[in-house]
C-alpha cells in the first residue's frame, strides 16, 4: 500500500510556490472547495488557493491546513519540465 506523506501548514515559500504550479496546472486536477452553495459560484472558482497558511476557497468558507507531498513534488516537476 502506498503512503503518502503529509505536510501540514505552515508551508514554506518552496512548497507555496510547487503547490501554486500544480493547483494551475491542466495535467492534475487541482483542490476544491467541497462547498456547493451560491456563495463559491462555478466550479472553477472553488479551486482553492494556496499559501503559507493553507489552501483557502476564494468564497471564504473553506479551508484546508494540510497537503501532501507528492503533490509538491509533481510541481516541482512541472516547473522544471516546463519552466512555470
Amino acid at each position: 500500500m502506498l503512503t503518502r506523506k503529509e505536510i501540514h501548514e505552515p508551508f514554506t515559500p518552496e512548497q507555496v510556490d510547487y503547490l501554486a504550479i500544480y493547483q494551475r496546472s491542466c495535467y492534475y486536477h487541482p483542490y476544491m472547495c467541497m462547498g456547493n452553495n451560491g456563495d463559491c459560484g462555478s466550479p472553477k472558482n472553488r479551486i482553492l488557493l494556496v499559501d503559507e497558511s493553507g489552501y483557502t476557497c476564494p468564497c471564504g468558507r473553506y479551508r484546508q491546513t494540510i497537503s501532501w507531498e507528492h503533490t509538491v513534488e509533481a510541481g516541482k516537476s512541472l516547473k522544471q519540465c516546463f519552466g512555470e
